[in-house]
């Protein structure tokens, strides 16, 4: 195998032209000659080309490099030419010397530095000058003359996962096909990934095979995590960079992604890193572009997104009753018996996230997840898996619930005009006031349906569409099992108890009675 081979470079082993690669057909293809090539073949190209160059790195150790290795943290940090270093400068404890050995798990590719310390420093002093304000900018200042730069170890990912994706309020698994690309994840204990992620991306065409000579003038941290460690992180860097995409889709925050694959890239390299950490913060710049992120240790967001559905509806409730009553005691009651129910119904199985407060540059936050390709979802119709597109709540299925609403609330009063356009007898003998004696009960059923069984149907039944050979999209009409909902019904009857699931149903059938028979008499 040629030393100039780099697999981090995506190119046809025919014509050498770029490929990419197609979630349906799960090949890279290339677009110039049409050749494709399966994952497990490029895999198994880069398991012997790691073979060779772990190989040569064993020949080309130079007699004086040695790790200082930090008793309180666990840091093995690889110096070059005999430097000395006497303070960890991940938690500030004494470093011991020893002599470096043989490790498989050091990288094969670097990306070298590309702007000194001293620029390393204007970069935060800027950063924190114009984004930063008292105790915080003060204490970023002081501390800018202890930048001092690292080659810290990563794992490239790129390669084709599979997803099983959770979604609040809805027991149903999702399953989805990506594709991740030039994904970073960093593999030393000492560092937040979250406050490293925020210095992304680096520019992997500037990737080089490692040699000794590149840390001459800085020191490599090694990789102190085992692998399977490496492997919990890496599918959490995947879930994390899939989820902005698939909540888009899902049209919730509150979702949970377990990633699997069996044909994953995954490369070690050493990134350019500047960091400075002290008690109370740590701030890291990008090697390679300046890229700034900070982080205050205690600080956490606490987000609960969960709450503003509830809280609609709660307002929706009051705004109606204050029109239709005019007093706002009842339109006090009827909000807060309404929000005391939303609230309780929509929290349960509800996600909440807790994440580090990170100060960074937005446009690094916007570039950081573009190595997710947007995944395709799939089902199984009709015993074949088929890609389909998800969507929960078109206007055509908003609407139909509304009508429905209507409809259910209305229907006493369209029974009873029926009669009276039956017999003759003008509609105008109808006792419209009437509709209220079912409306009383009708309005909480509708409120409670929706909350136990209407979000749930449409969380677990989303309206999917498959596209046909001419772009366009077409529903998945979904088959209705009557049987099962009514062998439901009678299964809550019977546990709710007889005498309790009788009055559940038997008070609605009789007030609806009532209300026709009053509208028609009077």
């Amino acid at each position: 195998m040629e030393r100039a081979y780099n697999p981090i470079h995506l190119t046809c082993e025919s014509c050498g032209a770029p490929i990419r690669y197609e979630i349906g057909s799960g090949t890279y293809k290339c677009a110039h000659c049409g050749n494709t090539t399966a994952p497990g073949d490029r895999f198994k190209k880069i398991q012997g080309w790691k073979e060779l160059t772990q190989s040569r790195l064993k020949k080309e150790i130079p007699d004086d490099t040695v790790i200082y290795h930090c008793p309180g943290c666990g840091a093995d940090v690889l110096v070059a030419h005999r430097e000395t270093t006497g303070t960890c400068r991940f938690c500030g404890g004494s470093l011991a010397r020893r002599e470096y050995l043989d490790d498989d798990s050091f990288p094969e590719l670097i990306v070298p530095f590309e702007i000194d310390e001293t620029k390393a420093r204007e970069y935060l002093e800027n950063y924190a000058r114009k984004h930063l304000f008292g105790r915080k900018r003060r204490t970023v200042l002081k501390s800018i003359i202890d930048v001092e730069g690292y080659y810290l170890p990563y794992q490239f990912v790129r390669g084709p996962i599979d997803c099983t994706v959770y979604r609040d309020m809805s027991e149903r698994e999702y399953h989805a096909a990506g594709y991740v690309e030039d994904l970073a994840v960093n593999t030393n204990k000492q560092l937040s990934n979250e406050l490293l992620d925020c210095i992304e991306p680096f520019d992997w065409n500037k990737t080089e095979e490692f040699s000794f000579g590149y840390i001459a003038g800085h020191r490599a941290k090694i990789q102190d995590t085992g692998d399977d460690e490496v492997k919990k992180r890496v599918y959490r860097e995947v879930e994390r960079d899939f989820l902005p995409v698939v909540e888009k889709t899902m049209q919730s925050k509150g979702i949970l992604i377990s990633a699997s694959s069996s044909d994953l890239e995954q490369l070690p390299v050493l990134l350019p890193v500047y960091f400075v950490k002290q008690p109370g913060y740590c701030a890291v710049i990008n090697g390679q572009n300046g890229n700034v992120a900070i982080t205050f240790f205690r600080e956490f967001d606490r987000s609960r997104f969960w709450y503003i559905e509830p809280l609609l509806t709660m307002i929706v409730f009051g705004v109606l009753t204050i029109l239709l009553s005019k007093s706002l005691e009842l339109t006090c009651y009827v909000a807060a018996a309404v929000g005391l129910i939303a609230f309780t119904a929509f929290s349960n199985n509800r996600m909440s996230h807790e994440q580090l407060i990170v100060y960074c540059d937005s446009r690094s936050k916007k570039e950081r997840f573009k190595t997710a390709v947007k995944p395709l979802f799939h089902e199984e119709i009709d015993d074949k898996e088929e890609f389909v597109e998800i969507r929960f709540t078109p206007l055509i299925r908003i609407i139909n619930l509304v009508i429905k609403a209507l409809v259910f609330n209305a229907l006493p009063l369209l029974i009873a005009m029926f009669f009276k356009w039956s017999s003759n007898e003008p509609l105008s003998s109808l006792h419209f006031t009437y509709i209220s004696v079912w409306l009383v009960i009708a309005v909480p059923l509708t409120f409670i349906f929706y909350i136990a069984y209407a979000r749930r149907d449409i969380y677990d039944h989303p309206y999917m569409y498959r596209m046909d050979e001419n772009g366009r999209r077409k529903r998945i009409r979904r088959k209705y099992d009557v049987k099962s909902f009514l062998k439901s019904s009678l299964e809550f009857i019977r546990d709710s108890g007889f005498g309790f699931g009788m009055l559940l149903f038997g008070l609605p059938l009789l007030m609806f009675i009532m209300s026709v028979y009053l509208m028609m008499t009077g």
